[in-house]
């Protein structure tokens, strides 16, 4: 929670002295970190260290059993496991997952809700993209699972104890869920369960309100450090899309 905490702090302070500067590709780059990473803070799984947040608890999804035979291992965007390979040495246990927790949180439950379908080559990319825009308007529409940020909601405007501050307190909100859902149940409750049931049924709420509550931190967090950079207040209700991000 801590490391990522700090690197979400240095990408809004560099965002902000990039901003600064005023080079378009370079506050462009920063952009796109800054959404990663601010985005990734939201995800209950990226804020817990537990068994590496969740990348090495096998589970079942669609019935399906990690150690199936004819069940490929992906290897996604989302799938870290390669990263706990010497947890797994010599452990049964801790196997290499087909899936495991941490893709629950990062890709599936998201696919499930958007009845997402898998694309190769060179429509992958452009595929994912649409999905993405499609999902992103009915939550910009959805009343309950697009709530406006409390009142009092940190905004960061650039400096670091600014950036410290609301880096902490988002990731400190993420890994409450761990506790409260994720994982209320402790690891063998979700250990080769099957959660593409009851326990996706409650996620998702979960799911859409971060993202949400992820997006619109984005947002202000932009609107924050381009007012500190003398940039022109939007006018109420008035939307920038920034395609090329």
């Amino acid at each position: 929670m801590l490391l990522l905490s700090v690197i979400l702090t240095n990408s809004i302070y560099q965002t902000a002295q990039i901003t600064q500067n005023g080079d378009p590709d370079q506050v462009q780059i920063a952009m796109k970190f800054l959404l990663h990473f601010l985005g990734d803070i939201h995800q209950p799984l990226h804020a817990e260290n537990l068994d590496v947040g969740g990348n090495s608890i096998c589970i079942q999804w669609n019935g399906r059993r990690h150690h199936d035979t004819d069940f490929s291992h992906s290897r996604g965007s989302g799938d870290h496991s390669d990263r706990v390979d010497h947890l797994q040495q010599g452990c049964p246990k801790h196997e290499r997952c087909s899936k495991n927790l941490h893709q629950v949180w990062d890709d599936l439950i998201i696919e499930k809700l958007i009845d997402y379908r898998h694309h190769s080559g060179d429509q992958r990319v452009q595929a994912e993209k649409a999905a993405a825009q499609n999902w992103a308007r009915e939550l910009f529409n959805d009343s309950e699972g697009n709530p406006e940020l409390d009142g009092g909601d940190c905004v960061p405007t650039g400096s670091w104890r600014d950036a410290i501050d609301c880096a902490l307190k988002w990731a400190t909100e993420s890994n409450n869920f761990v506790c409260s859902y994720v994982l209320k149940d402790g690891v063998e409750g979700v250990e080769d369960q099957e959660l593409s049931g009851d326990y996706y049924e409650g996620a998702v709420p979960i799911v859409k309100n971060q993202i949400t509550r992820a997006a619109r931190r984005f947002a202000a967090t932009v609107n924050a450090i381009a007012a500190a950079a003398g940039a022109r207040a939007p006018v109420n209700g008035e939307q920038v899309v920034m395609e090329e991000l």
